[in-house]
């Protein structure tokens, strides 16, 4: 009986297989090398931002004891909606909740703080702190703000003939604008649908 003897591969087949191995160790090297450090950006790079700049002052702002709030309060009804004087700058400064747009009677507490300029004439920001936080309107409620009251926000820009009102994103944690309002008949008005921390600038 013939002894059986299993055939060697040939030198194309075990240059092939070597030629293969070569370039996948190559491969492998400069995979390495490239990821070494593939994010670290060069020391000369500025990094660049397009945030609007007052939502950014919103997010610096350290608050000190020079900061004054105002509070008010009051209760919300479906069936007649409910009226709050904000209790500062003048008598037309109030938050208007039209009938329908709870569901049951709420207490809303509202705080609007004030943040002076370095100059102390002037304010910076103006801020609302609207509570129960997350509360959400069936019809948009109305922030209603005599222009006149606004009057040491006017420093940036002279005369006021428009506002942005800013909001704070619970999602993000950022501030972002949440709504653009001219001044008509001597107030800016600005519709609410949901409560969060709210700031109005002139800049």
């Amino acid at each position: 009986m013939k002894a059986k003897f299993e055939r060697v591969p040939g030198w194309r087949t075990f240059s092939l297989t070597w030629l293969m191995a070569v370039l996948l160790a190559a491969g492998i090297g400069l995979l390495a090398g490239c990821s070494s450090n593939p994010s670290a950006p060069d020391n000369d790079t500025i990094v660049q931002t397009s945030a609007d700049p007052v939502a950014l002052e919103f997010a610096t702002l350290k608050r000190g004891n020079s900061e004054q709030c105002n509070h008010a309060s009051g209760w919300v009804t479906p069936w007649s909606g409910g009226r709050i004087s904000l209790g500062w700058g003048h008598p037309a400064n109030r938050f208007v909740v039209r009938r329908g747009s709870v569901d049951k009677p709420v207490r809303v507490e509202i705080a609007t703080c004030f943040v002076p300029a370095e100059d102390a004439t002037s304010l910076r920001l103006i801020e609302f702190d609207f509570q129960p936080d997350g509360l959400e309107f069936n019809k948009p409620a109305l922030l209603i703000l005599n222009a006149r009251s606004l009057e040491r926000l006017q420093n940036r820009l002279g005369a006021i003939s428009a506002l942005k009102l800013y909001w704070l994103n619970p999602e993000t944690g950022e501030w972002e604008v949440y709504q653009e309002a001219k001044v008509v008949n001597g107030n800016v008005i600005f519709e609410i649908e949901h409560f969060s921390k709210f700031g109005i600038s002139s800049m």
